[in-house]
């Protein structure tokens, strides 16, 4: 499993893991991890986390604050050992979104964080940073499978379905119908009754699904992040509407949009067609993986052609012969796959 490194810009380039803080435009390779099985990876502002199938952290990027869990404020322009970590299993790890907080879980159901503590966001009730991972007390045998980390603040999802939030309060970001600032870990009272299965976070928003398939939001709105056709604020987690009937089990935020998807299966999915297509008599004796590749190959024709389009005549007119008229677009377009899909 090889990790890549992928940015836009250049001040943020340390975070990415090689001794070089030049951009680039395309996915490169980390060559320090190479050989390391990684299973699972987060970003933040400016420093990065990954997890490996070994349970070992490494994170890199912007020191300040001691967001890296290494003991010191040093910017780390490789990925580097959480030492602090040894010992235990990590299995999931989020870094803040422009922020300078991190947290990760072990298998042991411990909650660990670090960095910055404005605003409370790492849960231990005060506003005192840390610079190396610290055990969250209250969060200790809730059964917490998910950690997040939005803009001064952070999340934690359990095992049963329970939600907990804490950190900056305004823009309603924590869900729990005020703008204060909590200290600790507060499970958040308008989910209870729904087993929550996913969740996400934005700067200033999330967004979760439960095991019904329904969709909740909350936090800022000013972009229309929280799906509900408006762009007023949230205070507490609330239906979308719009999404009622999708079967939605996966959720996910960038800065100040939302996404939500289902990895089920149709209904419909793997029943045998009601008729033997025609085509069957001319590929059953082809191997699966020509077929494949067959395929892959017309996609890239496809992807060729298309652009090319717009310089041909396809708008039905006699062709040079004068025995008929050229190829129209429509009786290309089921045969081509365009471009944009």
């Amino acid at each position: 499993f090889n990790t890549f490194k992928i940015f836009k810009n250049k001040t943020i380039s340390v975070i990415f893991g090689d001794l070089f803080c030049s951009p680039c435009d395309r996915p490169r390779v980390i060559e320090s991890l190479r050989g390391i099985e990684v299973v699972d990876v987060a970003a933040g502002g400016a420093h990065s986390a990954c997890v490996t199938a070994a349970g070992d952290l490494y994170t890199w990027g912007k020191g300040r604050y001691g967001r890296l869990g290494h003991s010191d404020s040093e910017d780390q322009l490789k990925p580097k050992l959480v030492e602090a970590l040894q010992g235990h299993r990590v299995v999931d790890v989020a870094c803040g979104s422009g922020d300078a907080q991190t947290l990760c879980l072990t298998d042991d159901d411990t909650v660990w964080s670090w960095g910055d503590g404005d605003y409370g966001k790492l849960g231990r009730g005060g506003s005192d940073g840390c610079k190396v991972p610290m055990k969250i007390d209250s969060l200790t045998g809730l059964g917490v499978v998910k950690v997040e980390c939005g803009s001064q603040f952070s999340v934690a999802l359990t095992k049963s379905g329970a939600v907990y939030t804490w950190g900056k309060g305004d823009y309603h970001r924590l869900g729990h119908g005020s703008d204060d600032h909590v200290r600790r870990p507060r499970q958040v009272q308008g989910l209870q009754g729904k087993k929550v299965i996913a969740i996400a976070t934005g700067s200033l928003h999330c967004v979760c699904c439960t095991e019904d398939g329904e969709v909740y939001t909350w936090g800022d709105n000013d972009e229309g992040q929280l799906g509900d056709g408006t762009t007023n604020a949230i205070q507490r987690p609330r239906l979308v509407a719009a999404l009622q009937g999708k079967k939605v089990n996966r959720v996910a935020c960038g800065s100040a949009h939302t996404l939500a998807w289902s990895t089920s299966k149709p209904a419909s999915a793997g029943k045998l067609p009601a008729q033997v297509p025609m085509e069957y008599n001319h590929l059953q004796e082809i191997p699966i993986i020509a077929l494949r590749n067959r395929l892959l190959l017309l996609h890239h024709i496809s992807e060729l052609f298309c652009p090319c389009i717009p310089m041909f005549d396809l708008e039905g007119s006699l062709d040079e012969t004068g025995l008929g008229p050229s190829v129209g677009f429509d009786t290309l377009r089921g045969i081509l796959i365009s471009q944009g899909k």
